[in-house]
């Protein structure tokens, strides 16, 4: 099987673009730079343009340069989104660089010089890195004070000490160093400037080049925000040499799709595979779909894993046109699938002897209106070569009887009897295609149809996958412009407490960050945080079907300030959704919300509760108001079985030797005991606990009933 269509390649052997004499050209320019100050080289390209590679192919040609008067450069990769948050990512890249420098195959010089940026990366060494036992804001702060002081060091005349020392040791060692960073696009707006930053202000050392591969929209369109209206003066001031990736031809984009089905169906024998045939279609219809090298890879990895399991018995001409349908017009696969009677066999006649071609006609241009992407003739060219049937609808073709066991014998997909063979792989059930979501969000200009997209998501069990595809759309103006931004953001809000928490894998978010991480991206399209405020207040006004989402996303606000408060002015703003006075505003909104659902009893069935009662009692001044609620809450024993399950965690413990982990249930009491009288709770669990009513219970509340009696008798671990 060939899995890795979408690795970039190594070697200019493995090229069948003709990109070898580009990848020469800017090889040739990195070797040929003498000067000793740093200088930024930009390679531009769309996604799936091929941009690693073509660094792939620059890197082989500067290692195979024997030019004897050109000493070769020291080549350093870094992976930016392997990184969160500015210090780890500038630290990182010093560490990365670092450890580059010091191999020991290289110079003493070059050894000293890593050791030196080593030191010059603690400099940005992340708080969390140095203190991972410190939680609280007040402590990171009196332990950085205490740190500091300890070692002597002033950060900022240390930075300069080291700077200085590492250039005059640079300017001696007459190589270069490349740094390679590579997919600076695939990060979001914040870290695209951060790297940028980076590489003009900090990482400007002698006889450094850097050679950024990325986007130029996407890289133009996160210093909207920042340089507004000078996004390009302020790239052409960074990247002093750009290079765009010539367009691919046709012909070779061709030569690299053939050569890759080869190598999948390379032990078809040739006369079933059909030559003639496999032209016809290619060049009527398939062709048409691809447009860049991750189109080949999207196909040919579908094609990897789906072909070895059917190609005994399938037609190999008529899979290969299948595949393609599949992977870029994934609705009209299902919908060919799930209507064989209009695709396999052929075309009956009505009593009179003759089709009724205008009704069948009309049902197939309904088919070819809904999947109107692709060019329609090219479509119905396309179904009609490998469905013979439509040729009777659209053409004066009929097929007989007879032609039903030559085409079984063929194993072609229109005989009925082979038909459902082809369908035995298929996207699984929770997938969603990209032209799914395009339809999604073409809908969001209007609520009341989103909000129904969003509810059928849910009920199909979609939405985590949406959600993990969305952020691949919330900067792109073409699938979202900003008038439909507040709509989604609106929907997502007002239902967001809805969709099921999942996450699938150790290092899988959970749903409710997948949720915020989507909220801040769409808000962050608003230029200033007067257009934020406004939008957020006028969703919260208008949301009555959750009430968690909303208080999450302050929350994060709220942290977001608290980190930034400690910053220089300069940087105070940068990463905020507001200010100070619109964020207090709305906690007191969001507290308001809060005393509409307690009264409204909707409040205690949330499963998100203690997290609710938490930020109630840290956003209001009326000391008694969560007391008197969570008072009346636990006045009967449905309430406090309510009330104590709101505190029932549940994680997984893995023991020495073991894979698979075990589910372990617990709770904090003193979270428990910052509302009511702890004692009190006790006694009364205890009484009708005893007296058999456990049966009206849920199981999850059965578990809480459980944990809270077991973790006051220390017969399960007490979690301080």
């Amino acid at each position: 099987m060939v899995f890795n269509a979408d690795q970039p390649i190594s070697s200019s052997d493995q090229d069948l673009l003709s990109r070898k004499p580009f990848a020469k050209s800017l090889g040739d320019t990195i070797l040929s730079y003498k000067d000793n100050n740093s200088i930024v080289i930009g390679l531009y390209g769309a996604w799936g343009s091929g941009k690693t590679s073509l660094l792939n192919l620059v890197l082989e040609s500067i290692e195979k340069n024997d030019s004897t008067e050109i000493k070769k450069p020291i080549i350093v990769r870094f992976n930016p989104w392997n990184f969160s948050e500015q210090d780890q990512l500038i630290f990182q890249f010093f560490n990365t660089l670092s450890q580059a420098l010091k191999r020991k195959d290289n110079s003493e010089t070059l050894v000293k010089i890593g050791n030196l940026i080593e030191t010059y990366s603690k400099v940005f060494e992340p708080v969390s890195y140095i203190f991972p036992f410190i939680k609280s804001f007040k402590s990171i702060v009196l332990a950085i004070g205490n740190f500091l002081r300890q070692k002597g060091e002033n950060k900022r005349q240390n930075l300069d000490h080291i700077k200085e020392e590492l250039n005059q040791l640079l300017d001696q060692i007459g190589q270069k160093i490349v740094v390679i960073i590579d997919d600076i696009d695939r990060l979001t707006p914040n870290e695209i400037r951060q790297i940028f930053q980076l590489v003009k202000k900090i990482g400007d050392l002698q006889n450094t080049i850097y050679l950024l591969s990325f986007d130029k929209e996407v890289v133009l369109n996160a210093f909207k925000e920042i340089h507004a209206g000078f996004e390009k003066q302020y790239l052409e001031k960074i990247v002093q040499v750009p290079f765009e990736i010539p367009p691919i031809a046709k012909d070779d984009l061709y030569k690299l799709l053939f050569n890759r089905i080869d190598q999948v169906i390379v032990d078809i024998p040739q006369e079933k595979s059909d030559s003639p045939y496999w032209g016809n279609v290619f060049h009527i219809g398939i062709k048409h779909y691809f447009s860049n090298l991750r189109d080949v890879s999207r196909y040919i990895n579908t094609l990897s894993f789906s072909f070895p399991l059917v190609k005994d018995s399938v037609n190999t001409v008529d899979f290969l046109a299948l595949i393609a349908i599949q992977v870029f017009t994934p609705e009209l696969y299902y919908f060919i699938r799930d209507n064989k009677e209009l695709f396999a066999g052929i075309s009956e006649s009505n009593t009179a002897g003759l089709f009724d071609r205008d009704i069948d006609t009309n049902r197939y241009e309904v088919m070819f209106d809904y999947f109107g992407d692709y060019p329609r003739e090219n479509l119905k060219e396309l179904l009609s070569r490998i469905f013979p049937k439509l040729k009777s609808v659209f053409g004066n073709i009929s097929y007989g009887y007879d032609w039903q066991g030559e085409w079984r014998k063929e194993y072609r997909i229109c005989s009925p009897d082979n038909f459902d063979v082809y369908f035995r792989l298929s996207i699984p059930d929770r997938e969603l295609s990209q032209k799914e979501m395009k339809l999604f969000l073409s809908q969001a200009n209007e609520k009341s149809k989103f909000s129904e997209i969003i509810s059928q998501l849910i009920d199909e069990n979609k939405i985590n996958r949406f959600l993990e595809l969305l952020e691949d759309y919330t900067n792109d103006e073409n699938f979202i412009p900003l008038d439909n931004v507040e709509i989604i953001l609106s929907t997502i809000m007002d239902q967001g407490d809805n969709f099921p928490d999942v996450s699938y894998g150790l290092f899988d978010i959970d749903t409710p960050m997948k949720i915020q991480r989507i909220l801040f991206q769409l808000i962050s399209r608003y230029n200033t945080s007067d257009m934020r405020f406004e939008v957020l207040k006028s969703i919260m006004d208008q949301s009555s079907h959750s009430i968690y989402t909303i208080i999450f996303f302050i929350s994060l606000e709220n942290q977001r300030h608290e980190k930034k408060s400690n910053q220089q002015q300069s940087e105070a703003n940068d990463g905020l959704i507001l200010n100070p006075d619109q964020r207090m505003e709305l906690e007191q909104l969001a507290v308001e919300k809060i005393r509409l659902w307690a009264r409204e009893s909707k409040l205690s069935t949330h499963n998100k509760l203690a997290f609710i009662l938490y930020r109630w009692k840290t956003w209001t001044d009326q000391d008694d108001e969560v007391t008197k609620y969570v008072d009346d809450l636990i006045k009967d024993e449905n309430g406090i079985v309510k009330f104590i399950t709101a505190f029932l965690n549940e994680s997984t413990r893995y023991g020495e030797d073991d894979i698979v982990g075990k589910k372990h249930w617990w709770m904090k009491l003193k979270e428990i005991e910052d509302f009511t009288d702890l004692k009190i709770i006790e006694d009364r669990i205890r009484n009708f606990a005893k007296e058999s009513q456990m049966e009206v219970f849920s199981d999850k509340e059965k578990k809480a009933i459980e944990v809270f009696i077991g973790t006051i008798e220390g017969t399960i671990e007490k979690i301080i």
